[in-house]
């Protein structure tokens, strides 16, 4: 399952998406749920999450390049276990395969337990998301004009116009 507004994957039993923290909708993906004609409504008011100033792209790059040292770690003002890094070459390298996963896939935290900063995704999906509710918008026009000039009935309009909410 992925979550509507930012693309994350999700556990299917999940109930606010892990990486945003958006609700999961009962149609079973976080997001937007859509009522008649597109009329966007959100599902429930999704909770505050705290993000830091930390980069996310910084912390993979330094996690790349000097993983082993524990920079990445010290960046983050995770001092005690960048130190312990230090001393242990990454815990001999388990520590930082470990980290390289966390760091990519956004789910390395701060020393306060904040998410590292990363616009350049959510930004990438809020494009995506506006382009698909622009074509099924555009598809509802073209349905409901094929309704005024009678080349479908209200039931094909009706059909469709859910199938194509139910898409969103």
């Amino acid at each position: 399952m992925y979550c509507k507004n930012c693309g994350s994957s999700m556990n299917d039993n999940a109930k606010f998406c892990p990486k945003c923290g958006t609700p999961v909708t009962p149609e079973g993906s976080a997001g937007t749920t859509f009522s008649d004609y597109g009329n966007a409504t959100a599902a429930q008011p999704a909770p505050e999450i705290e993000v830091s100033e930390k980069s996310w792209l910084a912390a993979l790059l330094l996690e790349i390049f000097l993983g082993g040292l524990g920079i990445h770690r010290f960046y983050v003002g995770k001092i005690g276990t960048g130190i312990l890094w230090l001393l242990t070459a990454g815990i001999v390298g388990i520590g930082w395969i470990v980290d390289l996963v966390m760091i990519a896939t956004g789910k390395f935290k701060d020393k306060q337990g904040r998410y590292l900063k990363s616009d350049s995704w959510k930004r990438a999906n809020e494009t995506m998301d506006q382009i698909h509710r622009t074509s099924s918008a555009d598809e509802l026009i073209k349905l409901k004009q094929l309704l005024d000039e009678g080349v479908i009935t209200q039931e094909q309009f009706e059909k469709k116009r859910d199938e194509y909410l139910n898409q969103c």
